[in-house]
């Protein structure tokens, strides 16, 4: 299974500062796939790097039973013979969004590249400037 895709579907600001009003932009994504896990960075070069601007909420990467109520997959863990459940936090074609707060910029005054990376799930995170 490739990586995911991830494109920036809109945003409502392209710049923000510290003013009232003019201090967030909301990001709107898609992914091809569906995502188990997501989580949006200011610059940095890869997942876990750069400042935390958004992320997935109610990721679940703990082992446990099957649970049917839920939209997820589960996949046994041949040493522990016991299922994992990881919820889909995003589906395929569907839209993600966060907000980018100045505040949480704090690099000071210049240009931030955001990146969105998504894990599917075989556990790929989106690499890089893809």
């Amino acid at each position: 299974m490739a990586a995911p895709f991830i494109i920036i579907d809109g945003f409502t600001r392209s710049k923000i500062s510290n003013q009232p009003g003019l201090n967030e932009s909301v990001v709107q994504f898609l992914a091809d796939q569906d995502l188990i896990d997501w989580q949006a960075r200011a610059d940095g070069a890869g997942v876990g790097q750069g400042g935390l601007v958004g992320q997935a909420t109610g990721v679940r990467d703990t082992w446990d039973k099957w649970d049917a109520q839920a939209l997820s997959w589960a996949a046994l863990d041949a040493q522990s013979k016991t299922w994992a459940t990881l919820v889909v936090v995003l589906l395929d074609n569907d839209v993600g969004e966060f907000v980018v707060d100045a505040g949480e910029l704090t690099w000071g005054d210049k240009v931030y590249r955001i990146n969105v990376y998504g894990k599917n799930h075989a556990g790929e995170w989106t690499a890089y400037g893809s």
